[in-house]
């Protein structure tokens, strides 16, 4: 059996105790761009006026993927509108 690696961090704290969030735009990778684009673009497909919001984590927001190894964390936020 493999051992668990030791990676992952906790989130720094700012001087009020707020999270200070670690993604951003100008930290994903260029390489991951279009992959991107195209999530982005299914989620608005699929979920057309109810999509609220889609949110990058892990890896590749922080600038911390590993070339053929990350995959893109995704999430999609929407809005319920209907009975």
């Amino acid at each position: 059996m493999k051992a668990i690696a030791p990676i992952g961090a906790f989130f720094e704290l700012d001087a009020e105790g707020c999270i200070i969030n670690p993604a951003g735009r100008d930290k994903v990778p260029s390489g991951h761009w279009a992959a991107i684009d195209e999530v982005i673009a299914i989620y608005r497909r699929e979920l057309g006026s109810e999509l609220h919001a889609i949110y990058l984590r892990g890896s590749v927001p922080r600038g911390m993927s590993v070339d053929g190894v990350s995959d893109l964390d995704v999430v999609g936020v929407v809005h319920h509108l209907g009975g």
